[in-house]
């Protein structure tokens, strides 16, 4: 596999993905500062600037250490912050790695996660080889849920707090 460094820009039909230090702290804030996606993301909210600054320098860092791919999402015509999309958690003996999203709220219910999700799954397998994608939704987060059901997801664990998701390779 390539050095995750390598994988940006990505581009679907309608958004860009590229690292999060393209994006300035001021487009990036609103969203890790947001109570409501923040929950639903099942992490606490960014309270300043410089929580937001951490964040980005540690995605970073994990990209070029070859860990996880952090991308922001942009709308491709605006070139607009819309959120991020992750894939977390490289784990080289068993090829899989754990897919997390964001949006802003005046992003979602667009049809913007469904076209990234069907983009990265293809590309999960496809470029980066992976045999299967792991996904924790929070308990309350019934719309991810519901999506990541909808492309073949299936549930392999429920707690009180958090589902846990898996999808298998077709490409085995």
């Amino acid at each position: 596999m390539k050095r995750f460094e390598l994988y940006h820009p990505i581009m679907t039909k309608r958004y860009n993905l590229d690292w999060l230090n393209k994006f300035t702290v001021k487009e990036i804030n609103p969203l890790r500062a947001n109570q409501d996606v923040a929950l639903s993301a099942g992490r606490t909210a960014d309270f300043d600037l410089e929580a937001t600054v951490k964040f980005i320098q540690d995605a970073m860092r994990q990209v070029m250490k070859d860990q996880s791919l952090i991308w922001g999402i942009a709308e491709r015509s605006s070139k607009e912050f819309l959120g991020e999309f992750a894939l977390l958690n490289y784990d080289a003996e068993e090829r899989t790695m754990e897919l997390h999203y964001e949006l802003l709220p005046a992003a979602q219910n667009h049809g913007v996660m469904t076209e990234i999700l069907k983009h990265m799954i293809e590309f999960s397998f496809k470029e980066l080889g992976l045999q299967y994608l792991k996904a924790v939704t929070p308990i309350n987060n019934v719309v991810a849920q519901h999506q990541l059901e909808q492309l073949g997801f299936a549930r392999t664990i429920q707690t009180k707090q958090s589902i846990h998701y898996r999808l298998y390779s077709t490409e085995q």
